[in-house]
């Protein structure tokens, strides 16, 4: 299993625009893909956005930064989103309750 963190400043516009448009469109691009385990993306505060992707073998995961990279070129232009950081590796401890597997829609 490995996991991606990718860590972002927004420029300009509103959070919960920006979080709907992930919701509506990178959220499902990723569930599609072969070998996802899992997706969240947290607000960090100071204008931060966290994602979080979780894939079950490498390749995966760092085709999810292509993926990344080009949703966030294509479709957040407007919001000025800069990654000023980035993160992969292969999980060591991982558990997950029930609730962890209910959608949270944005």
């Amino acid at each position: 299993m490995f996991t991606v963190v990718r860590e972002y400043r927004m420029a300009t516009g509103s959070l919960d625009d920006l979080m709907h448009k992930v919701d509506v469109g990178l959220a499902d691009v990723f569930a599609a893909q072969e070998g996802f385990l899992g997706y969240e993306v947290l607000d960090a505060g100071d204008n931060r956005i966290v994602s979080i992707t979780t894939f079950a073998d490498r390749s995966s995961a760092q085709n999810s930064s292509r993926l990344a990279a080009d949703f966030v070129r294509d479709d957040l232009s407007e919001f000025g989103l800069v990654r000023v950081g980035h993160l992969v590796g292969e999980a060591m401890v991982s558990r997950a309750g029930s609730r962890l597997l209910e959608p949270i829609h944005h």
